[in-house]
């Protein structure tokens, strides 16, 4: 089967992008799960072994941190239309996809290297599927207006590559050379075809089947758009507190406790002994000498020093606060810069009153919604998907929103207080339900039928009289 050179040029082009972005990715990935990298002055140290052991005893995985911080208070609650019946429909499908759940990685994936991916197809019943990917694998190309133009998902398996094409209205589906070390490169690619499947495949939806999540990403991203990790640019931070914090390791393992010196007085040698306890002489049969401790100390011995002009001393052992203190300065930084609270990093959280924590989490719930308005997009354009691809024929209205469950932090009785007050203005009990308990559509839809439940209970036991209309609080 012959490939479309022009497609060969896009995979080409594309596969430089994924390449480009594997190296800083890896890093991020690492730092992510605590595998930071070792200082060069440690790994040039003749103490290397010591050292490094030391170094992995200083690592905190703060990055995991920053993102938790955020991921965890990024939940969907719905989607809305003006056609309610689309909003359930495209719920529904989010439902069986366990997006609740795979929802979380994608947004962990994105917070750590700027970037998740979601492709969405029929299963083998013609159900509308998501398959969730990283940026390892998958990359999406836009135009001048940031419509999507094509997306590649690359990937090896054993020793062959794979790679599929993803083109409004076209899927193309290809292989490399059998053990293959390298990507192939334009005519390398041959056509993978699936038995029942036709080649290349023709899609029935208009627009390239791959969403992407991108966060941090500037105005002037160009065709592959742009993106950043949440803790990318603060990475040089993170190095500085492990090593301040190994320097204070340093400290404490080899001068935190009092160092006695004989001073003045003669240094005694012995002959070195092997493990056996035999004497150990050079290649000349010369013995090879060591020092000796001058004295053992002990609570029941005395010290005498024959030398008049011998003396004790003691010096003073290395204060560890100018450590800590300095690697508290680097973490408050840390915090300030990635508006994490400083309370979540250093622990420090003694007598603070609500509006005094609620203060301190402004700049994280601040960033947490600006990340809603870049991940709802998304996960609006999946729900798109989920009912174009159940049903390609039909015209999908743009008012699509998606709704996420509060990302402050409330104790239910500012909630309920919260409620009545805006139930005292008619405010409707569902919208209510919704923006201040954080009621999901199912728990709406139960108290709506407990509602009708209710009334219909009290219209039979006035037997059939006009019943007390019931409002939800």
């Amino acid at each position: 089967m012959e490939i479309d050179p022009a497609d060969l040029k896009l995979v080409d082009k594309m596969g430089v992008e994924l390449d480009r972005r594997d190296k800083p990715r890896k890093e991020l990935r690492k730092y992510a799960s605590g595998d930071h990298p070792v200082p060069a002055h440690v790994t040039h140290a003749e103490l290397e072994t010591e050292y490094r052991v030391l170094m992995e005893q200083a690592i905190t995985n703060w990055p995991e941190l920053i993102v938790k911080a955020v991921s965890q208070r990024l939940a969907v609650s719905s989607f809305y239309f003006a056609e309610q019946d689309l909003g359930r429909e495209a719920w529904g499908h989010w439902q069986r996809n366990r997006m609740d759940q795979r929802s979380r990685q994608i947004h962990d994936a994105a917070l750590i290297d700027g970037r998740a991916f979601v492709i969405v197809w029929n299963d083998e019943n013609g159900k509308p599927t998501a398959y969730i990917d990283d940026s390892s694998t998958t990359v999406v190309m836009y135009d001048a207006s940031g419509n999507r133009v094509a997306a590649l998902r690359r990937w090896k398996e054993g020793e062959r590559w794979y790679a599929t094409l993803y083109k409004p209205g076209e899927i193309v589906k290809l292989i490399g050379p059998e053990k293959s070390a390298t990507c192939p490169k334009g005519e390398e690619w041959e056509a993978r075809t699936v038995e029942g499947e036709e080649w290349p495949l023709t899609s029935k939806l208009p627009i390239v089947p791959v969403v992407e999540y991108a966060l941090n990403g500037s105005i002037a991203a160009g065709e592959f758009g742009s993106a950043a990790g949440e803790f990318e640019r603060e990475l040089p931070i993170v190095d500085r507190i492990n090593t301040t914090i190994f320097s204070g390791l340093l400290a404490q393992t080899y001068s935190a406790f009092p160092v006695r010196a004989l001073i003045g007085d003669k240094i005694k040698y012995e002959q070195k002994k092997d493990a056996d306890g035999e004497p150990v002489t050079d290649d000349d049969g010369k013995p090879v000498m060591e020092p000796v401790a001058p004295v053992k100390l002990a609570v029941n011995r005395l010290i005498q020093i024959e030398n008049k002009d011998g003396k004790l001393v003691q010096l003073p052992e290395a204060q560890l606060d100018n450590y800590i203190k300095f690697a508290e300065t680097h973490i408050r930084h840390l915090a300030a810069i990635t508006q994490t609270p400083a309370h979540y990093l250093l622990g420090e959280m003694v007598n603070l009153s609500a509006d005094a924590i609620r203060a301190a989490e402004a700049g994280l719930i601040s960033k947490t919604k600006g990340h809603q308005i870049d991940l709802g997009e998304s996960h609006e354009e999946v729900a798109r998907l989920f009912l174009l691809v159940d049903d390609p024929e039909r015209e999908i209205p743009d008012d699509i929103e998606t709704r996420w469950k509060d990302a402050e932090s409330r104790s239910l009785a500012e909630r309920a207080d919260a409620a009545v007050k805006l139930a005292a203005i008619n405010m409707p009990w569902q919208l209510i339900g919704e923006m201040v308990l954080g009621l999901s559509e199912q728990e709406i839809a139960r108290a709506q039928a407990n509602v009708g439940a209710d009334a219909l209970g009290k219209l039979i036991a006035t037997g059939g009289t006009e019943a007390e209309p019931v409002t939800p609080a």
